[in-house]
């Protein structure tokens, strides 16, 4: 019974939602998750916690969100529907994160005479595909779980087992 409300409820609420609606959050999702690239990053490559610069990390995810999130949009990242997502989608997250990444390593050294070291960038890169990609494939599962309408199922009733 608790299902059938939450499925009612994301069907009416969430589904229903304008497309606009819907790609503002998905760029609220994918600027959480650079968020979270960048920030595990910084405590994997960084020798003690105490080192950790705050501000260091939310600029440089400032940055790349200010970068990303454009790109994602003007390359279709949010042009098809979730519901439809497949591995090829990954691949293509692949290239637009080591395009962002080049772009900002680019104007990073141009800029402001800094560059990230390779094993910053590739952690990033891999963090940002996977946990954005992740959470595409999680979504695309949730709505087809959430579309499946539990009273259209016939009643079956299974004589002499």
């Amino acid at each position: 019974m608790r299902k059938i409300f939450i499925a009612k409820f994301i069907k009416k609420y969430i589904l229903n939602l304008s497309i606009n609606q819907r790609r503002t959050i998905l760029l609220i999702f994918d600027s959480s998750l650079i968020l979270f690239s960048v920030f595990i990053t910084k405590i994997l490559m960084a020798n003690k916690l105490n080192n950790l610069d705050i501000s260091n990390i939310l600029g440089d995810t400032l940055f790349l969100i200010v970068v990303g999130l454009p790109l994602y949009l003007f390359t279709g990242q949010y042009k098809g529907l979730t519901k439809y997502t497949q591995s090829i989608m990954i691949y293509k997250l692949a290239i637009r994160n080591i395009v962002i990444l080049s772009i900002c390593q680019i104007i990073f050294s141009i800029f402001f005479s800094l560059s990230l070291t390779l094993k910053n960038l590739f952690s990033i890169w891999f963090l940002m595909t996977t946990s954005i990609g992740f959470l595409k494939f999680i979504l695309r599962d949730f709505i087809r779980i959430i579309q499946i309408n539990p009273t259209n199922f016939p009643n079956v009733v299974i004589y002499g087992a």
